[in-house]
């Protein structure tokens, strides 16, 4: 079973169903119609759809955290060596500016 959350960057989730077993159906003296046979078949599926789907999303919320840290973290490390550099920059552009300024002898 597949199942799209439509988050941007997060691709469709596969899911695995457990097998669905239903027992003791029509025990009662009247036996089960076919429309309580559905109701208790369709309340599984959804029931068990539904907690694959939160357990694959809570899992794809985790790695796209992760996935941002990480981006984030390069980031950082990029900015502050651009600036380093850009520092380094200024510090030999303002000694040659003060360079220039000194008297001749």
């Amino acid at each position: 079973m597949r199942a799209d959350l439509n988050v941007p960057g997060v691709p469709a989730l596969n899911l695995t169903l457990p097998d669905i077993e239903l027992s003791n159906l029509g025990q009662g003296p009247e036996g089960i119609t076919a429309g309580e046979l559905t109701r208790q078949l369709i309340r599984q599926i959804t029931t068990r759809t539904l907690a694959a789907v939160a357990s694959a999303a809570a899992n794809a919320g985790k790695a796209i955290v992760q996935g941002a840290s990480g981006l984030a973290t390069d980031a950082a490390k990029s900015a502050a060596g651009a600036a380093e550099k850009a520092a380094g920059d200024a510090g030999k552009a303002l000694k040659g500016v003060g360079d220039l300024l000194k008297p001749k002898k």
